[in-house]
């Protein structure tokens, strides 16, 4: 050999990459030093991601993911079966465990184990099928791949590909050619361990199978906790965005997340325990408020920069009272509260069953088709209540028609995925009407924050108001037409059709 190894070179099988995973595992346990039942997670994960990957779907991981959490698979522990959604998961191209809701729930324990696991599954995939002859050895801290035989150079691309998250994770990985000599410098390798639960194995796997293409056929309870979960996953994404503050839209969009969950959760009375939604809704409410302080002074800097120099003193007053409140939201972000509630919520959303209610009749399993109907129905119902107070209506009740347009606008989406691609039909025209009313709330909030910072009286300002005010014209003029549309029997019509093929 051209270097000396500290250890024996251990070959590894031309196999398929659950197989490979196993063989990685067991030839680099100094390295990842994870115990015997983790080798069993290994393998449902490898040949979970296998399952997912075949679906023929850019969002296979995720699928995946959902695959495995969509019922309480036998013979596994909560926390173990969130360490195989983790692990498929984390094979996106580009893994980001912060963003993976999964994981937030998992302690400092288990999220090393998901994480060490997926490396090992992702280099496995990496070489699964080429033909190259590869060997492990151990290098000091450094866990060392090399490859000859038939196109080396393909198995080293394909190694140093997938070999970031096993340095994140494990330690370091060299991969490098293996000269003439190497194959005989290998040791067999050792017998492999058995599985823990290696008669129940295939049983497991056999309850990871792809979802229903009949969404309105599934149950309830856990198809909600897939559409939560993803929500979930969005607030999480853009969290990690707004610490870095390089965007006004991400604290818009994290705000716009917590809606949307909290607006799903109040629908779903009824299918979840009430504390348990009352508790979720109260922690996603707290971070909410935060994200709305800036989100207001966001909103109201856009409009003051595209106006004239002579609002020097306005723009420097919000800019103030925007950096006091990014500092507060930080604080919130970071705080030992807020944290709780993202690990308690991500264990509810990880954990299928959990605080489901029993069924509202004996012996029903409440399917989506059961639920969503009368759900979406009346979300639309008292936003149509609004229609009598319109003519006039004040800004109050202007707002409070917003909040139940997005409301209404909020179960659609949740609701989505089984209404199927024509639910844009319905919601194009509800969401230009929020915008507008959105508009015209900007604008009170606008007024009552110039009043607040104690600008009334000064000259730019009264300036900036007065053309709010002139925009505000124009924008109750757009909002009959733009109400007509969602209240038209039209629209009923379309909405109707979408609820009864579901």
């Amino acid at each position: 050999m051209t270097e000396t190894l500290a250890s024996e070179l251990i070959p590894l099988p031309r196999a398929a990459a659950s197989e490979l995973a196993l063989a990685l595992f067991d030839a680099t346990a100094e390295a990842h030093k994870l115990g015997a039942r983790a080798r069993t997670l290994l393998w449902l994960a490898a040949e979970a991601a296998q399952r997912a990957g075949q679906l023929a779907d850019a969002r296979g991981e995720r699928l995946g993911r959902d695959m495995v959490l969509a019922a309480r698979l036998p013979h596994l522990d909560a926390e173990q079966q969130a360490i195989v959604a983790g692990v498929v998961a984390l094979q996106r191209e580009k893994p980001r465990p912060n963003r993976e809701s999964v994981l937030v729930w998992l302690g400092e324990k288990g999220q090393r184990s998901a994480l060490a696991l997926a490396a090992i599954v992702r280099l496995a995939r990496g070489l699964a099928g080429l033909p190259a002859s590869l060997f492990v050895a151990a290098e000091g801290d450094a866990t060392v791949l090399l490859a000859g035989g038939e196109a080396p150079a393909q198995a080293l691309a394909a190694a140093e590909q997938a070999a970031g998250l096993w340095r994140d994770a494990i330690g370091p990985l060299v991969a490098r050619l293996a000269d003439a000599a190497s194959p005989a410098d290998a040791r067999s390798p050792a017998a492999p361990a058995p599985l823990w639960l290696a008669a129940e194995r295939d049983g497991i796997l056999a309850a990871i199978r792809p979802l229903s293409a009949d969404l309105g056929a599934e149950p309830v309870a856990e198809s909600s906790r897939r559409a939560l979960r993803r929500f979930f996953d969005k607030l999480l994404a853009r969290e990690e965005a707004v610490l870095k503050d390089e965007d006004p839209e991400d604290v818009h969009q994290m705000r716009v997340a917590t809606r949307r969950l909290r607006a799903a959760l109040q629908t779903l009375a009824g299918v979840y325990e009430p504390d348990l939604i009352r508790r979720y809704r109260k922690g996603l409410r707290r971070i909410a408020q935060s994200l709305g302080v800036v989100r207001d002074a966001d909103v109201f800097l856009e409009h003051l920069d595209a106006q004239s120099a002579a609002l020097g003193p306005l723009l420097a007053a919000v800019r103030a009272e925007r950096a006091h409140a990014r500092a507060a939201l930080l604080a919130d972000l970071e705080s030992r509260r807020y944290r709780k509630f993202k690990r308690e919520f991500a264990e509810f959303l990880s954990t299928p069953g959990a605080g489901v209610l029993p069924p509202p009749e004996p012996g029903v399993n409440q399917r989506v088709r059961d639920f969503a109907g009368s759900a979406i129905w009346r979300r639309y119902e008292l936003w149509r209540a609004y229609e009598g107070a319109l003519h006039g209506a004040s800004d109050e009740t202007l707002h409070q028609a917003r909040i139940a347009g997005k409301r209404f606008r909020y179960t659609l989406e949740f609701f989505a995925e089984p209404l199927g691609p024509r639910v844009e039909q319905v919601l194009e025209p509800l969401i230009a009407l929020q915008e507008c009313l959105g508009s015209l709330q900007d604008i009170v909030t606008a007024r009552a924050h110039v009043a607040a910072l104690g600008l009334a009286g000064e000259p730019g300002a009264q300036a900036y108001l007065a053309e709010r005010a002139a925009d505000r014209t124009a924008l109750l003029a757009e909002l009959s037409r733009l109400w007509d549309k969602v209240d038209s029997a039209t629209y009923r019509r379309h909405l109707f059709e979408l609820i009864v093929k579901v």
